[in-house]
């Protein structure tokens, strides 16, 4: 995999990418509270943007990919993210950025990266083929765990050296380098085949309905959609209780968010191996038994080193079984599509996994209020653990042969 100089060209720009986009999340809110004066509801707007996209836009991506060839696609949305990050650079040192205008280039450069990632997860199967998938997709998900653990340091790190701005000019040439390394790809990317050209929400039925006709994506897209918004849940009474509760130190919390990447990237790079060993079934449920790692963070309600050590081992081990699982799942999914239907398959994916945010964490702060935040971490850790049942109907399936099961 790392002689096929294609391959390497693509996942250094995806490398490069993810760190760019965790750039994005720390700078732009730090730009808005730090260089900008922005108050709470200022701030929680330009949050929003930055999220926004993702929860309806993914859907029409889908459609707009399957339509296109996938690599001018991808191009194309990495030069208009790293646009707008210099845009919102020349405005920012001229003194001509306003929350509203900010705001509006956040929300643009929300929707580009929507693009950006249906497109770069379309392309990979025509770039490598079928067979080699699993060992390309561990490649992605051990970068995409490295910007997980070491992103939000590095941007904090940019941002305290150089300021917002700078460190905002850097996160645009984070997206332009990518943009070369894709066009020195050789390859050439024929156009999809037109056909009978149908109206875009037909297509997105199209893709739905494949998700749910397809019996191992179908419950893999079910528990992801549970876990996350489960654990998007946990997050609430997790802060309130270890800051309130616990009177643990906020120095440890950024800590405690970004060490689940080290599991993950240990996880991602073993995926291959546990996926050849047991199959897809057996390998995704072996994997899911690391989320009880989870559950030593309720358990433990004392301050001090115990709990913060006993928290950072289940993340770990948490973070661990996403990485398998996450090469797994992308993996399996690529195998059961069609060419034709690959952008909009990922995209009603990304759609599903982001929708249940919003509601998670509202519901979490309901659950804090009600019965205190103990219990509401018992209750959210618990149902984040009861998902893993969702996948036992898959234990017997071993690939793509098998589309029912």
């Amino acid at each position: 995999m790392w002689r096929d100089r294609q391959f390497v060209l693509y996942w250094s720009s995806q490398s490069v990418s993810l760190v760019g986009s965790g750039l994005t999340q720390v700078a732009m809110p730090l730009l808005a509270a730090l260089t900008m004066q922005a108050g709470p509801m200022a701030l929680g707007v330009i949050e929003a943007c930055i999220w926004l996209p993702f929860l309806g836009l993914p859907l029409l991506a889908g459609v707009v990919v399957d339509r296109s060839r996938k690599r001018p696609v991808l191009i194309c949305a990495n030069v208009v993210r790293g646009g707008l990050q210099i845009l919102v650079f020349m405005l920012s040192i001229t003194g001509l950025i306003t929350i509203p205008l900010l705001a509006a280039i956040v929300l643009a450069a929300g929707a580009a990266s929507v693009f950006a990632d249906v497109s770069a997860q379309a392309f990979l199967p025509q770039l490598v083929g079928r067979e080699r998938l699993i060992q390309a997709q561990a490649a992605n998900t051990a970068s995409r765990s490295v910007a997980t653990l070491a992103g939000p340091g590095v941007a904090g790190l940019l941002v305290q050296a150089f300021g917002p701005p700078l460190a905002i000019l850097l996160d645009g040439l984070s997206f332009l380098a990518p943009a070369g390394a894709l066009l020195a790809i050789p390859r050439k990317e024929a156009m999809p085949a037109r056909g009978t050209r149908k109206t875009v929400l037909r297509e997105i039925g199209e893709g739905l309905t494949f998700i749910w006709r397809t019996v191992p994506i179908r419950l893999m897209t079910l528990q992801s959609l549970l876990f996350y918004g489960f654990w998007q849940a946990a997050m609430v009474p997790f802060l309130f209780h270890g800051v309130h509760d616990l009177g643990i130190d906020i120095g440890w919390w950024g800590l405690l968010f970004g060490i689940d990447g080290a599991g993950a990237l240990v996880g991602s790079l073993l995926a291959p191996r546990i996926h050849a060993r047991f199959g897809s079934g057996r390998a995704l449920l072996l994997a899911s038994s690391g989320h009880l790692g989870l559950l030593l963070i309720p358990a433990l309600n004392s301050p001090g080193w115990t709990t913060i050590v006993a928290w950072g081992l289940g993340l770990i081990c948490s973070g661990f079984a996403l990485g398998i699982m996450s090469v797994i799942v992308a993996t399996t999914r690529i195998e059961l599509s069609s060419d034709v239907m690959l952008g909009r398959v990922a995209a009603s994916v990304r759609f599903l996994q982001f929708a249940p945010l919003p509601i998670g964490a509202a519901t979490g702060g309901v659950l804090a209020v009600a019965v205190g935040n103990h219990l509401a971490l018992w209750l959210t850790v618990t149902a984040v653990i009861v998902t893993i049942f969702v996948l036992i109907p898959l234990r017997d399936y071993h690939g793509a042969s098998e589309r029912d099961v």
